[in-house]
């Protein structure tokens, strides 16, 4: 359970990060938003009917997404264990903020809570390009670290917008409601597992630190929200077992990301006291 725990909070600080890697948006390119005119644009009422429509519409929208200098989304993450007919579940439910405006600057914050066993934890992150600030259990500490370091600790699984290969769009039509359209994608245990394999490896590992072989994922179901060009809505779900012994192990993993806004000011406050939080090293 402590490595379900590491694991969602590896996931919160990561979800932060997806928007520190992007590129010069400013450039000419299919993920800076200008979609090509197939016709089938959402915004323009009609659903993207055929692979390559689609598959250009959700690429180049999560490009630019991660490529925005500001967002505020709600993020809400479940993993519930099973083994040997004994069945716990963590949950983890926040809100994270980005401004990305000063490279020289970036500042992030993020507010949430993770639930065990009927105990919430509430804690809190801010990070000020220079250091991280950390309060959970009412104590606060702090970390002077680059943003290479803040990035490499913050949990080494892929990014949450992973590359979707254009053969999930094959047979896949859109559905657009208003100025949303939704795509809804499905894919097998091993091109789930290539797809993200930082998230299996850190999942599956036995307490040796040993990673745990073979994984069978099943009922995956990814679905995008694509509104003015950016994913506004981003949901994960799956099922996944492995046995040890005679001993079978599964677990149900789901993920909610709903943006409230991007590329629009974004205010972040620090925590209370956070000059006066205790240093500690990094790592």
């Amino acid at each position: 359970m402590k490595r379900i725990i590491t694991f969602l909070l590896a996931v919160v600080m990561l979800v932060g990060m997806m928007a520190l890697v992007g590129c010069d948006k400013d450039n000419e390119n299919p993920g800076s938003g200008n979609i090509p005119n197939t016709g089938n644009n959402p915004n323009t009422g009609n659903n993207p009917n055929n692979t390559t429509d689609v598959y250009t519409l959700v690429t180049a929208a999560m490009k630019k997404t991660i490529e925005a200098k500001s967002y505020i989304g709600a993020i809400k993450q479940t993993v519930t264990e099973t083994l040997m007919g004994n069945t716990s579940t963590v949950k983890a439910d926040y809100v994270i903020k980005a401004s990305l405006d000063d490279p020289a600057k970036p500042l992030m914050g993020l507010d949430g809570e993770i639930e065990m066993e009927g105990e919430k934890m509430p804690y809190t992150y801010y990070f000020d390009g220079a250091w991280m600030y950390y309060v959970m259990y009412g104590e606060g500490f702090k970390a002077q670290a680059t943003l290479e370091e803040f990035m490499e600790d913050a949990g080494g699984i892929d990014s949450l917008f992973t590359d979707l290969p254009k053969a999930l769009f094959d047979g896949v039509a859109a559905k657009t409601e208003g100025n949303t359209t939704k795509v809804e994608l499905t894919a097998d245990s091993d091109t789930f597992k290539a797809m993200y394999t930082k998230l299996i490896t850190d999942m599956f590992y036995d307490v040796l630190g040993d990673i745990i072989t073979p994984v069978v994922v099943s009922d995956v179901k990814i679905v995008v929200s694509v509104t003015d060009g950016y994913v506004m809505g981003y949901d994960l779900s799956f099922k996944s077992s492995y046995t040890i012994g005679n001993d079978s192990v599964s677990y149900d993993y789901s993920q909610s990301v709903v943006f409230e806004s991007i590329d629009k000011a974004v205010t972040i406050t620090p925590p209370e006291g956070y000059e006066n939080f205790m240093e500690m090293g990094w790592g």
